[in-house]
């Protein structure tokens, strides 16, 4: 996902608890460079879980196509 609005670590965090939260054993990168946030998760779990998660702490994103 694109234009999660982290600009310190502290919103890393926020981002990274908030979805695994919403849905444990989920794998989250949040970077602070690209300002984006890549989320991984085995289950099919609709995307708008994770972006309602994130956006409940107070982030924008927009979800963008998986990379094979």
């Amino acid at each position: 996902m694109e234009g999660s609005g982290t600009t310190c670590n502290h919103c890393v965090r926020s981002v990274t608890n908030a979805v695994q939260n919403a849905v444990p054993g989920t794998a989250v990168t949040a970077n602070l460079k690209t300002d984006t946030v890549t989320i991984s998760n085995r289950d099919r779990i609709p995307l708008n879980k994770f972006v309602a998660a994130i956006v409940e702490k107070g982030y924008e994103v927009e979800p963008v196509t998986a990379q094979p």
